[in-house]
């Protein structure tokens, strides 16, 4: 696989639209419902490209890198959706003879991949359509020099040896909003499941790092490195809001495609209401850095017109701060790092009762919840609300950590930079605190497990 390569000044991006998409988010969708989504599939594609036969050729080894984020049941829309990835299996197997087709990714949070494929749907979608599982955390890592890096300086990053051997790798991500520094989970936000996470929740691997105020020069730099030969945005249900697991769903209908990842995500931005050269980091530093073009006036739109398809989504936000009632947050000279897995707890319980999971006033029974957080200086503990402190992050100094300890000996630490993992613990300590030794049943509709080692790819 090449990995590295100059964009052509005027990429070529295919937007298809369908007035309706029957079948919804679920495991049993019909031959039919797929067929429709096959149709779009191979049309973006054509149009993109001229077909998928200029892209994979007869004997290569292709590699279809979904966007899956947890063992998340398929009903909630937030991983890439299995109808999208099966369609384009199909396409490229019956276009392309002979190839070799595998579904690869490497899911959040040190969560199992294989149980990720499974909840998705993407484990039998792949099957039938005749492609190979790679559950990447199982598989080995190759280290990669970046030159011109402004992220990964003296630190090269391990990517995942299965994309670098691929002769054709596919980025098919899902179009949602993201509430850190991204503003938007597509195509270059989807790069970082090619990274390793690493042993237990360090907060320090790989995959989790960059998560403070550098995000976006972060897949930057990896997309300098390794580029895909083609993107394929799912966009037949977004998510917009609190993206990328507690957002709202939207039916845009859509199929994107293009052969240019940068110029792919700023249609799709636009799409969604964003300036790709204002409000999306990864897009406008790849477009300064002659990575790809995020100008829509340079990128040659085919299919559908973008005034078309417009639909503005709602903004994501990483801010804790002043979001419900009974959450106070303390810290000054602090970012997103520590800001944003304090507002996942908020955004998950809200979510959790909206969905009728759980009571609506499930987090107000927790009572006051403090968080410290960033360098400071911060008040003295009893001065602070009565309730459950918590301390997250690196950056609050040891002697405060210390003195909380002291006169409030419940205080709940979670260190680590940028610390994205906080906010599981910080959850389970909530369930603890409302009388649960575990987590409810109700989670298990949310959380799909399976059991047994993950087959090797």
């Amino acid at each position: 696989m090449a990995i590295t390569g100059v964009p052509p000044d005027r990429p070529r991006v295919a937007v298809v639209k369908r007035d309706k998409v029957p079948g919804g988010l679920t495991l049993d969708y019909s031959p039919e419902d797929l067929a429709i989504v096959k149709e779009m599939v191979q049309e973006a594609v054509d149009l993109a490209t001229g077909g998928i036969e200029h892209v994979v050729f007869p004997g290569d080894r292709v590699v279809i890198k979904p966007n899956i984020l947890f063992p998340v049941a398929i009903k909630w829309g937030i991983c890439t959706d299995p109808r999208v990835i099966e369609a384009l299996i199909m396409v490229i197997r019956e276009r392309v003879k002979p190839v070799q087709v595998f579904v690869a990714e490497n899911a959040a949070m040190n969560s199992s991949t294989m149980a990720s494929f499974d909840a998705a749907g993407i484990t039998q979608a792949a099957r039938r359509a005749g492609a190979v599982l790679i559950p990447l955390e199982h598989t080995s890592v190759v280290e990669v020099e970046i030159p011109k890096a402004k992220y990964w300086v003296g630190d090269n990053p391990k990517v995942f040896r299965a994309l670098l051997d691929a002769d054709v790798v596919i980025n098919v991500p899902k179009m949602k909003t993201h509430f850190q520094t991204c503003n938007v989970t597509l195509g270059l936000k989807n790069w970082n499941g090619i990274l390793p996470f690493g042993p237990g929740r360090d907060c320090c691997q790989q995959q989790q790092q960059g998560h403070m105020v550098e995000m976006d020069q972060k897949f930057a730099d990896l997309y300098r490195a390794v580029k895909p030969s083609l993107t394929v945005v799912d966009g037949i249900i977004g998510m917009e809001g609190q993206g990328p697991f507690a957002g709202e769903l939207v039916d845009m209908n859509l199929i994107i495609a293009g052969t240019d990842t940068v110029a792919v995500d700023a249609v799709a931005a636009t799409i969604m209401g964003f300036d790709p050269l204002v409000d999306i980091g990864t897009t406008r530093i790849c477009h300064h850095e002659g990575l790809g073009v995020a100008d829509l006036a340079r990128i040659e739109v085919v299919g559908r017109k973008v005034e078309e398809v417009r639909r503005p989504f709602k903004r994501p936000s990483w801010d804790a701060v002043g979001v419900y009632p009974t959450v106070h947050v303390y810290g000054r000279g602090g970012c997103p790092g520590c800001l944003a897995p304090i507002r996942v707890v908020i955004d998950y319980f809200n979510m959790m009762g909206k969905l009728e999971l759980v009571p609506p006033d499930y987090l107000k029974e927790a009572g006051n919840l403090v968080f410290l957080e960033g360098k400071g200086p911060f008040p003295h503990p009893e001065a602070v609300p009565i309730g459950k402190v918590f301390i997250v992050g690196d950056c609050v100094p040891e002697s405060v950590v210390e003195t909380y300890r002291k006169v409030r000996p419940s205080t709940f630490v979670v260190r680590g930079c940028a610390p994205m993992h906080a906010w599981i613990p910080i959850a389970d300590e909530l369930a603890k605190m409302m009388g649960r030794t575990s987590w409810p049943a109700w989670t298990e509709q949310f959380y799909v497990t399976t059991t047994g080692p993950a087959p090797a790819g």
